[in-house]
């Protein structure tokens, strides 16, 4: 008996769960239907950076045509894109570290036999530095505004009430987003059921 209803409550908070996903995403607005205006401002998540501007980036292909298309229309409407440091910070780690990832597959190497600290003394190490640094001159810089992420220790701990629905770096671009009066732009599923983006203005960037 205890078996059978524990079972039949999980089935329940599935099905409960399952319900509130489908309202979320009956509400949610969606990046196809963004219509950049001159001065507006627009948020990318880290994902979003690496869909429009990771030029290895072949996997996912219709998503990454809807970013960059977004990503146009903001250029030619002189819309403008928001980035603060520790946006930037982790869209530069993240850019090196999957380009590390690709010369352990291309060399048939493991992490273990060859480590990060050592892929930064290649030559690929220095072409990847020197692309990265061409895509924030030539392709964010110009069309960005820059803003510091405002966040102190306290609201780093404050952040410690939401850890269960998204990390920091989410937490901190609602932040930075309801500051800014910014569109915030991700395809996270973890912003369609938090409660913190209710606040910003929020849309997806469905494949």
């Amino acid at each position: 008996k205890e078996l059978k209803s524990f079972i039949k409550t999980k089935k329940q908070l599935a099905m409960l769960l399952m319900e509130s996903w489908k309202n979320k995403m009956g509400k949610l607005k969606y990046i196809d239907s963004l219509t950049p205006q001159r001065n507006e401002v627009y948020l990318f998540d880290t994902c979003i950076l690496m869909y429009n501007f990771y030029t290895a980036g072949s996997y996912r292909k219709p998503l990454i045509t809807k970013c960059n298309n977004l990503y146009t229309k903001i250029v030619k409407a002189d819309a403008k894109i928001l980035i603060y440091p520790e946006l930037m910070q982790e869209f530069f780690n993240l850019f090196i570290k999957t380009e590390y990832q690709m010369y352990l597959k291309k060399h048939e190497l493991k992490e273990e036999n060859f480590q990060y600290k050592e892929f930064r003394r290649t030559s690929e190490f220095s072409d990847v530095v020197a692309e990265l640094k061409g895509i924030y001159q030539l392709q964010i810089k110009p069309y960005a505004i820059t803003t510091s992420s405002m966040a102190d220790v306290d609201d780093i701990f404050n952040f410690l009430d939401f850890i269960t629905e998204m990390d920091f770096n989410d937490m901190l671009l609602c932040k930075v987003a309801k500051a800014n009066n910014a569109k915030l732009v991700s395809h996270d599923s973890d912003f369609i059921l938090s409660s913190l983006v209710n606040s910003v203005d929020f849309y997806f960037a469905q494949s």
